[in-house]
């Protein structure tokens, strides 16, 4: 089964955010966001996808304001930005590359993406890298075949 088929069912609408985006606006989309999602794409002033802000990451950044610095895996240079420049934190500068998918590839390769980089949810693209929504988790579930194990497959 294609994305195209699939992408839609569970999350019509798509978090984005350009580059520039303060971390006071960051915090306030997260706070608003609907519980189903579990990403924000980032995007340059074409509309193409530059990188991603999980929701796990957004937690990271609020550890490090409450003062759980050490307690957090970020690059040394990210820790320093964070721990001096709070205020001036932008959205390309927390966000991490992401694996994306298009309409055309099938829900296994997005399933593929997700487990080797540990997401929930993936940007899919068209042709040009815009971002035109996104393939959750509970839409590859509801959607993917499975088949009865057999005694050799394990």
């Amino acid at each position: 089964m294609k994305v195209k088929n699939v992408y839609k069912t569970i999350t019509q609408q798509v978090n984005i955010l350009p580059m520039t985006t303060p971390f006071q606006q960051i915090q306030q989309i997260f706070q608003e966001m609907h519980p189903i999602h579990r990403s924000v794409y980032v995007i340059n002033e074409q509309k193409q996808l530059q990188g991603c802000i999980t929701l796990w990451r957004y937690l990271k950044l609020i550890a490090v304001k409450n003062g759980n610095i050490d307690q957090v895996n970020f690059s040394p240079s990210l820790k320093e930005t964070i721990s001096k420049n709070r205020q001036e934190l932008t959205a390309s500068m927390i966000m991490h590359n992401t694996p994306a998918v298009t309409l055309e590839d099938s829900i296994e390769v997005g399933l593929h993406y997700m487990l080797i980089n540990r997401l929930e949810e993936l940007p899919v693209v068209d042709k040009q890298g815009v971002v035109i929504g996104d393939l959750n988790v509970f839409e590859i579930i509801r959607h993917i075949q499975t088949t009865e194990p057999r005694e050799t497959d394990f």
